[in-house]
């Protein structure tokens, strides 16, 4: 993509990773001839995600830029049975809509004391980190 994305473009493709629309109004078969509603998935937020990443835009890089910031939250353990040794935290993505935000988080699962990953947690965090860096070089 060379030309950068105009207001309303860019204002699209957030209200996708947002979830704020529907993606498509649909009668099926098997609802009786029933319109249903059809929502963006995780990869239609991603795509999202990559292309406000190509768009040049300064309210991508402020949408992006506010996606992206995480914050280490303390969740109470600690690495030694007697509770003197360095605590564990979770990292969390307070500003990410709800099912992108379970996507990039890590949080450690009890008893074993491991950090549970959505299998496409890494790919999520690589796309918005990607998308950040080429906002921030080719953003006027």
């Amino acid at each position: 993509m060379t030309d950068r994305l105009s207001d309303q473009e860019v204002s699209e493709l957030i209200q996708i990773v947002e979830l704020k629309h529907i993606k498509k109004r649909e009668a099926h078969w098997y609802t009786l001839g029933i319109p249903v509603n059809h929502y963006y998935s995780l990869d239609d937020q991603l795509n999202a995600i990559k292309v406000l990443g190509e768009s040049k835009s300064p309210k991508a890089l402020e949408y992006i830029s506010n996606l992206n910031l995480n914050k280490q939250v303390d969740n109470g353990v600690n690495t030694d049975e007697d509770g003197g040794g360095r605590a564990r935290f979770d990292t969390i993505y307070p500003y990410a809509p709800v099912r992108l935000e379970e996507v990039l988080e890590i949080r450690m699962i009890f008893p074993s004391l491991e950090y549970t990953i959505h299998p496409r947690g890494d790919e999520a965090r690589e796309i918005l980190d990607n998308a950040m860096n080429r906002l921030q070089k080719e953003t006027p």
